[in-house]
């Protein structure tokens, strides 16, 4: 199951993973953000040990969003020790997104 961030927890969680984290930016209106949760959670599942899965709502958290310069959803951020290390964004297919992966991990 994909773990919730909040503006509370965002920085604490990117700063002291051992593992990269995956940001999903989204939110619950958004039909994009709701087509993708079914591979989010198939990622979740096939990279459990090699990356954190998360997933933070924009509209109940503007700082995070803020900070991170977050323009449109869902946008998909990777961090290694605590910095981006690549992006993506849009509602994409278990296959892109497992490619994706796979090159950047």
């Amino acid at each position: 199951m994909i773990k919730e961030l909040t503006d509370e927890n965002f920085q604490h969680v990117i700063d002291n993973s051992e593992l990269p984290v995956l940001v999903v930016w989204r939110a619950n209106l958004c039909a994009p953000s709701r087509q993708i949760n079914p591979a989010l959670e198939q990622i979740d599942a096939l990279f459990n040990q090699h990356v954190n899965v998360y997933k933070i709502d924009i509209d109940e958290n503007p700082k995070a969003t803020k900070e991170m310069s977050v323009r449109g959803i869902p946008t998909l951020l990777l961090f290694k020790n605590g910095q981006v290390h690549a992006e993506k964004s849009g509602s994409l297919p278990l296959k892109s997104l497992k490619e994706w992966l796979d090159a950047t991990l």
